[in-house]
């Protein structure tokens, strides 16, 4: 059995679920105004979606190089970068610096990606520093939008992010099975497919 705090290295997740992954990506951007202020995760999926917003009007804060990386050729972005220490292979920032930049700002909406959800145990991330990111980001936004491809629904990882009922949307892709779906419809979940 695997550990839940085993994370699997970035260019094996890169081909994961890769076009449920851009789906979900594709549903997400359509829920973004411009002029907004967004936080955008890190992880395949961030990736995923900044390569769609770089032709937007926006502000975006991320705590991931490879998310920097995709939005720093657009001419609209205004990009911040958390800063913190960088993990290696992950490109993620963590430690005291990337959270604290959330303390100074109030930001439109979190489009949060996740290692695993459970209906029980709540959203769920194999790093313990890269979840204490997420806690301080969702304390700082506004509208909390994760991207979750359905792979990940009924695990649980190692380190707790946060209950189902702190989020305001799930997108997921259209391969999540109907217990799943049930389950989430009971618990008054506002669960996007994407298609």
């Amino acid at each position: 059995m695997t550990s839940a705090s085993y994370e699997p290295p970035y260019p094996a997740r890169a081909v994961i679920n890769a076009v449920a992954k851009s789906k979900i990506a594709e549903t997400i951007v359509t829920m973004i105004d411009d002029r907004q202020t967004v936080i955008l995760d890190a992880g395949t999926t961030g990736v995923a979606i900044a390569e769609r917003l770089v032709e937007r009007d926006l502000t975006i804060c991320t705590p991931s190089l490879r998310v920097a990386n995709a939005l720093l050729p657009s001419p609209s972005i205004r990009l911040m970068v958390t800063g913190g220490v960088v993990r290696p292979h992950e490109h993620s920032l963590i430690g005291p610096t990337a959270t604290s930049i959330f303390e100074s700002y109030h930001f439109d909406v979190y489009i949060m990606t996740v290692s695993a959800l459970d209906s029980v145990n709540g959203f769920t991330e194999w790093n313990t520093e890269d979840a204490a990111v997420k806690r301080a980001a969702l304390a700082s936004a506004g509208r909390i939008i994760v991207a979750c491809d359905s792979s990940k629904f009924g695990q649980t990882a190692f380190a707790r992010i946060c209950g189902i009922d702190a989020v305001d949307i799930i997108v997921t892709d259209g391969d999540l099975d109907a217990n799943s779906r049930a389950t989430f419809d009971a618990l008054s979940v506002n669960l996007v497919i994407a298609s």
